[in-house]
C-alpha cells in the first residue's frame, strides 16, 4: 500500500491535512483510499481500472457503500446497488446514478433519500 501524506502548513493552527493510500496488485492500484478527517472513502477498481465500488464514511460503524456491475468485456456498468443504514437499519437497494460524467451529486441525492446521516 503506498501512501501520500499533504499538509497545508506547519506553522497553521488548523492545517488542512489529507491521506492518500494506494493499493496495489501486480503493479495496479485495485485500491484507493482518500482521508481528510472527517471521512474514509475508499474506491476499489477492477483489474480493467474501471470502479466497482465507491465506500464512503468507510472507517465508521455504518459505512456507505455503492456497489457497480459491470459487464465482463464492456465494462459498461449494467446495475448498481447501494449499502447503507437507513431508518429501518441495514439496506442493500438497487439505484440508477444515470450517465452524467461526475456522479457525486447523484450519490448525494440517494444518500439523502435512503440513509441516515453519519454520526
Amino acid at each position: 500500500m503506498g501512501r501520500a501524506d499533504v499538509e497545508d502548513s506547519e506553522q497553521d493552527p488548523d492545517p488542512y491535512v489529507a491521506r492518500a493510500r494506494n493499493g496495489l496488485y501486480r503493479g495496479a492500484i485495485v485500491e484507493a483510499e482518500f482521508d481528510e478527517g472527517e471521512d474514509v472513502e475508499v474506491l476499489r477498481y477492477n483489474a480493467h481500472h474501471y470502479v466497482v465500488s465507491d465506500t464512503f464514511d468507510a472507517d465508521s460503524p455504518a459505512p456507505i457503500a455503492f456497489e457497480y456491475t459491470r459487464d465482463a468485456v464492456s465494462n459498461v456498468s449494467t446495475g448498481m446497488q447501494l449499502s447503507c443504514v437507513g431508518p429501518s437499519g441495514r439496506m442493500t437497494h438497487m439505484v440508477d446514478l444515470g450517465s452524467a460524467p461526475d456522479a457525486r451529486p447523484k450519490q448525494a441525492s440517494l444518500i439523502r433519500q435512503y440513509c441516515l446521516p453519519p454520526k
